[in-house]
Formats: structure tokens, C-alpha cells, sequence
């Protein structure tokens, strides 16, 4: 994988982690924050379509572990479910397996810091 593909790749995998702790996390803190950078999602059925959206993008690039655990997040929009997809996400990048504890991410607040990719 070229420097650029990779890069691609990490920049929608960014987003889409932001989205999945948005949809895990939503509350009046959460959608302040992210209406600041897509005040087009104005309620969780918005929110859900764009995870849809990202899941249907991620079949062009994302390795089938992760097609698998986004398409069970989409299904089950959890913390455990939420962690799964992460450490896949981490395996496709760095090409390493660390899981995640799931307790090290609970209640982790979507940061304002959010790159629109």
C-alpha cells in the first residue's frame, strides 16, 4: 500500500471512529460538539445513515475484519462492538492485533478536535 493510500485510510478511519463515539455516546455534549463539524446530523436516524454510508465507502478499502465488525457495530451500536471495530481498524493500519480493553475507552468523550475527512 502506497504512503497516499495509507493516509486515505487513515482519514476515513478517523471519521468513522468519531461517528461510532458519537452514536455510542450521545448527549447534549456529544451532538454540540459534533454539529460544530457536520451540523448536518441533527439526530441519531441522521447519525445512523452516515455510519450506514461509511460502512457501504469502507467496502472499497477496509480489510474484511473491519467491513465485519463496522457492519456489527451498525447493527448493535455498543461500547463492546465499538472497541471490536477499533482494534480492527488499528490491525488494517499498523497491521498488528492489540485488543482493546473495553473499560480503557468507556465514557470516552468525543473530542472537538475532529477532522472532517
Amino acid at each position: 500500500m502506497s504512503q497516499k493510500q495509507h493516509e486515505f485510510k487513515f482519514t476515513r478511519y478517523k471519521c468513522i471512529v468519531l461517528l461510532m463515539q458519537a452514536r455510542v455516546h450521545w448527549d447534549d455534549d456529544t451532538k454540540s460538539k459534533l454539529r460544530i463539524h457536520r451540523p448536518d446530523l441533527q439526530d441519531l436516524q441522521d447519525l445512523d445513515k452516515e455510519l450506514r454510508t461509511e460502512v457501504s465507502n469502507a467496502l472499497l478499502f477496509a480489510s474484511k475484519e473491519v467491513i465485519k465488525a463496522l457492519s456489527k457495530f451498525s447493527k448493535n451500536p455498543a461500547q463492546e462492538e465499538f472497541v471490536e471495530a477499533t482494534s480492527a481498524m488499528r490491525k488494517d493500519l499498523w497491521g498488528r492485533r492489540e485488543r482493546i480493553d473495553k473499560g480503557i475507552l468507556l465514557g470516552a468523550p468525543l473530542t472537538s478536535e475532529v477532522n472532517r475527512g
